[in-house]
């Protein structure tokens, strides 16, 4: 099976995104409200995984606007995992500093 470099590209966009997202989303509820480490972590991943991938929803929703392109549920599933990884490896990173 051929991995395509559209998909490649959307899952590393998806994890950068993400992880943007889920570090400043723990910062701020770790520094700025004084949540707990664990439920912070929590909330980042959660954070992190929903904003990233609204990004690619929205970036799907304008390809299917434009003309010659459509809406590729590959591409959102490319993206769900990049927003996964990216989410995970902030919570992950969290975890170990709480310890």
């Amino acid at each position: 099976m051929k991995i395509q470099i559209d998909k490649v590209l959307h899952a590393a966009i998806s994890t950068i995104i993400a992880i943007v997202f889920s570090t400043s989303a723990f910062l701020l509820l770790v520094l700025k409200f004084g949540l707990a480490a664990l439920i912070a972590a929590i909330s980042a991943f959660v954070a992190g995984f929903a904003l990233s991938l609204t990004v690619g929803l929205i970036k799907e929703l304008r390809d299917s606007r434009q003309p010659g392109n459509c809406f590729s549920w590959g591409d959102l599933a490319a993206d769900a995992l990049g927003s996964f990884v990216g989410a995970a490896t902030v919570f992950i990173a969290a975890f170990i500093y709480t310890i």
